[in-house]
């Protein structure tokens, strides 16, 4: 086995390797074929690769593939993902603000039904002026805050909510179920309704929620819902990020 071969298709996969290039070095090179197995070679040259959702569903498919012949040089590339979007997250999202947003505590009151009073005081228990301040405790002890959210609260929340989960699976290649399942689920835009929701976040913004998606939907982890993601990227996600450029190659998920 060619750990060149199977770096090059890492490369694909995580978004390092330009599609074109890809695809024209897929037929170049003969001897990927041997190594990789007829099923598997054939499986990626049928892929129609200026099609988003066969795209998609290509690095995800091929991800698998490395993982399975190289599970040590598949980690290597994932938390080498993880840290390029964990920079990508500080950078976009620096200087949000709740702005009067609801807070995770006040988000427990409106899911439990509780009184204005108690909306009002929950709100005291929140004294954050920054998410990158959020305690892990807080977001941790709050999985189902996100529905609960206001736009202002939802857009200050996010971030500290994908930093969360992506420096666990960073720390112990796991994150934490219900968590998971909550924020991929809030950002599953399978309505028009969230759809306009999302239209706060800047090209930046949508582009590391993009890759943070993508980054799950790559995973080997079913607690990290990765079929969830892979139907929120395609739904969603992928056309606004493709019309939403940044200046970075190595993050063109």
């Amino acid at each position: 086995m060619s750990k060149k071969i199977l770096e090059k298709i890492l490369e694909f996969s995580f978004g390092h390797l330009p599609v074109e290039d890809f695809e024209s070095w897929l037929y170049r090179a003969k001897e990927v074929e041997g190594d990789i197995g007829n099923e598997h070679y054939v499986n990626l040259i049928s892929v129609n690769y200026f099609e988003v959702s066969q795209c998609i569903k290509a690095r995800i498919y091929a991800s698998k593939v490395a993982f399975m012949l190289d599970n040590e040089l598949w980690v290597l590339f994932y938390k080498k993902f993880i840290n390029l979007l964990i920079d990508l997250i500080n950078i976009e999202f620096r200087g949000v603000v709740r702005n009067g947003g609801i807070t995770l505590h006040q988000a427990d009151v409106l899911d439990n039904r509780g009184s204005m009073y108690d909306f009002e005081a929950a709100s005291r228990r929140d004294l954050d002026c920054r998410w990158k301040d959020i305690s892990q405790d807080i977001i941790r002890t709050h999985p189902f805050a996100l529905p609960f959210l206001d736009d202002a609260g939802f857009s200050y929340y996010i971030p500290a909510y994908m930093n969360y989960i992506l420096c666990e699976i960073q720390n112990k290649m796991k994150c934490d179920e219900w968590l998971c399942w909550n924020i991929c689920q809030a950002l599953n835009a399978d309505s028009s309704q969230k759809q306009s929701r999302f239209a706060m976040f800047s090209d930046g913004q949508k582009k590391a929620i993009s890759g943070f998606l993508m980054l799950l939907a790559l995973s080997n982890d079913d607690d990290c819902n990765p079929e969830i993601c892979e139907k929120a990227l395609l739904n969603y996600w992928l056309q606004v990020a493709a019309s939403a450029p940044i200046n970075n190659p190595t993050l063109d998920f």
